[in-house]
This record gives C-alpha cells, structure tokens and sequence, in this order.
C-alpha cells in the first residue's frame, strides 16, 4: 500500500512506497548530479532504510554522515577532501529530513552540517564565506561570495520549506558561481535552523527578507540583484518583486515555480490533511496520522516546529489572508521553471507571472522524459540550472553589461 505525500510533488514512486521518503530520495539523487553523497553511496544507504519508517532513515543517514566524515578528516588531498565534506554535508542534512528538529540530536546535527559545508568551501577554494545577518535579534545564516563587486550581478537564492542556507548550493548556489555570478545563499525565518532563534514563517520571513537586502547594500555591494527562489521562495521572491525599492536594483526573477496568491496555492494544492481541517481538529489529525504514516507525522511536526506559536493550521489561515501578488507590478523578467508531475495551480500561477513579466520573461515546462518533471526539477537539476543560467545570460549577464 502507498502511503501518500504532502502533495503533489511528482514522486516517482520507484524507490520507496512511502510518498514521501521516495519525494525525499529522488531529491538527493537529483543533488548528487552535482556533489555531495553519490549515487552508490545513496543506493547502499537506502538499502538499509526500512520503508515508511523515518527512525531508520535518521539512523542511516547518521551512519553515513560519520562514514563520510571520517573519510574528510583523512583525506591528504583537498580535492578528496572537499567532495567528503560536501558529502557530508548532504548526509547530515538528510538525516534532518526526518528527524524531530527540537531534540539535540538534531541541534547538533544541524551544526555539523555547517560545519562540513564551511569545510567543503575551504578544502575545494569556492569563494564563497559564511555570513550571519543580523535579524530580529538574532541572525540569518548565509553564505556570501568573497568577492562583490558592482560590475556583476549578486544572484540571492533562496529556499522554502525543507531547505538550508547549505543545501542551496545544489538549488543554483555551485552553477551560478561557475557561470560567473556572485551569490549569496540565505535562510529566511522559517528556514534551516532559524526556528531554533525563534525565527518562523509568517510575516517575519518576508521582513528577513527586507533585511537581507538592506545587509547586501551595508556590505558595500551596489549592483544589479537577481532573485532565484524555489518552491515557497517562489513565494517569497515574487512578493519581494511586487513591493521592491528602486534601491534594491531586483533586475530579473527565476523561480521553481513563482507563486502569486499563496492562499489559492495552500487551497488547491495542499493535501486534504492541511487543506481543510481547522486548527484543533487538525492537530488530532497529525496525531492520528502517526499510526498509520509516521513518515508523514515526522514531517509536519517539522514543519510546525517552523511555523512556531501559529502552528501548520494556524499559519495556513495567516498565509491565505494574505493578498495577492499585484501583478501589474512584477515589471522584469521572469523565468519561471515547473514539471509536469507538479499540481496544476503551480502551472497556473507560473504562467500568470510570466505573463506579467517583460517580453523576455520564459515560462519552461519539463516533461517527464526530462527527468525534471517533479518538484524544483530535483530528477535533473543540471538541467533545470542549465536553463537558468543560459536565460539570465541574456538578461542579465554576469558581466554586468547590458
């Protein structure tokens, strides 16, 4: 029996019955298309996976973490070494995929993912560095290109709801720096290990985001920005490019996929689950869900965990209060990537956006042949990034000439 995801995000469903494992599985198989934990190494791990069991899955990947690990800190050649840490990296990450983000093992866990990636950038001479944003009274982690200058674009990537400031290398971070581009990879409240700050999705998120920006222009970089988001950044870079300053210098937005009304989007694409039950009979609903998919259970206490005080139900209802993107004002271009294994209303607010974009704006559809027809093109990202660099060379070239 399938046990069902939290929506449609074009499980192949090959590798695990549990919707939600194989969602997971496919994306660190897209990822290792470009470093971190490799395709064999991911293979021996999910072999000692028990299906819809997420406890096995956080000890797997714990075990592959220290394995990798391990190997790093003996490695003599930084070459060697840097593709250990970035694997590492990938492992510790996974293991948080499925575990309960308020226990300290996952604190820990959190830190050593920083910690391989930090070691990742010095043992491989990406330049890139880590940067905490000052936020709230507490900070952002991200990590910025050494180098800004004004001649290029800065391209600010930015994640959604299961990502970290380091899992955005794989999400455009890497390809955007090969192709020229300065970077900088951040987590917005709500993110990565902000929770922990008692830093959570809602209205804060897009008030990190403002901050970021501002952060940006205090460091000293006064050229062009390029917004890149994926998944819920696909809602948050929109909204950040209807209620942009002309200080921010947004010149050109590429997301997977962009979302202009986020209520519309929970109500047509979200699972029953969180589509339609109320605050109090939803959480009875995730406590009943823990017999019968634990998988499932283990991913929305993550996501509460994220959410904080409001909780999922209460979030949804402050995310569906929220107006709409006002299209008139999304005046660049957009690149707007999405699958064909994604829900409908995706592809109609990503043609609506890029509807709304100058002439050069792209609407790209990956069919399932492509490998990248499931969610954030995670089946072929070398393909999705591709696409993504090639159009912003016409837009906005990392040159920075028009």
């Amino acid at each position: 029996m399938k046990r069902a995801d939290l929506g449609r995000r074009g499980n192949y469903g090959a590798l695990f019955r549990n919707g939600t494992m194989d969602f997971l599985a496919g994306w660190l198989l897209g990822c290792s298309q470009l470093g971190g934990l490799s395709p064999g190494a991911l293979l021996h791990t999910f072999a000692r996976i028990t299906d819809g069991d997420p406890r096995s899955w956080v000890d797997a990947f714990a075990r592959a973490a220290d394995a990798t690990t391990a190997r790093a800190e003996a490695a003599s050649d930084p070459v060697v070494a840097a593709g250990a840490w970035l694997a590492a990296t990938t492992a510790e990450r996974a293991a948080l995929m499925l575990q309960d983000p308020r226990t300290p093992n996952a604190e820990a866990a959190r830190a050593r993912a920083a910690e391989a990636f930090e070691a990742f950038l010095r043992s491989s001479g990406v330049p890139l560095e880590p940067w905490a944003i000052p936020f709230a009274g507490e900070s952002l982690p991200g990590y910025v290109s050494t180098d800004l200058t004004r001649t290029r674009p800065l391209v600010v990537v930015v994640g959604g709801g299961d990502t970290s400031a380091e899992d955005l290398w794989f999400l455009g971070g890497g390809a955007f720096i090969e192709a020229g581009y300065a970077v900088l990879l951040v987590d917005l409240p709500g993110q990565g290990s902000t929770p922990a700050d008692g830093l959570h999705f809602g209205p804060a998120t897009l008030d990190g985001f403002w901050a970021v920006l501002d952060a940006v222009r205090g460091r000293g970089f006064g050229g062009d920005i390029v917004l890149c988001g994926w998944s819920g950044g696909g809602f948050f870079t929109t909204k950040a490019v209807e209620a942009s300053r002309p200080s921010d210098r947004i010149v050109a937005l590429v997301a997977s996929t962009p979302i202009h009304d986020i209520g519309s989007m929970f109500e047509r694409a979200m699972p029953g689950l969180a589509r339609r039950a109320p605050r109090g009979v939803l959480a009875a609903a995730v406590t009943a869900s823990s017999r019968f998919n634990p998988v499932l259970a283990a991913s929305l206490a993550k996501y509460d965990w994220q959410f904080g005080p409001l909780g999922i139900a209460g979030a949804l209802e402050a995310y569906a209060s929220m107006t709409a993107v006002d299209l008139t004002k999304v005046d660049l271009p957009v690149l707007a990537l999405v699958g064909d294994g994604e829900d409908a209303e995706l592809h109609r607010q990503a043609a609506d956006v890029v509807a709304a974009g100058r002439p050069s704006s792209r609407l790209i559809t990956f069919d399932h042949a492509s490998g990248a027809s499931a969610h954030c093109q995670l089946g072929n990202l070398s393909l999705a990034l591709a696409e993504a660099t090639g159009w912003l060379a016409t837009v906005a070239p990392a040159s920075g000439d028009p």
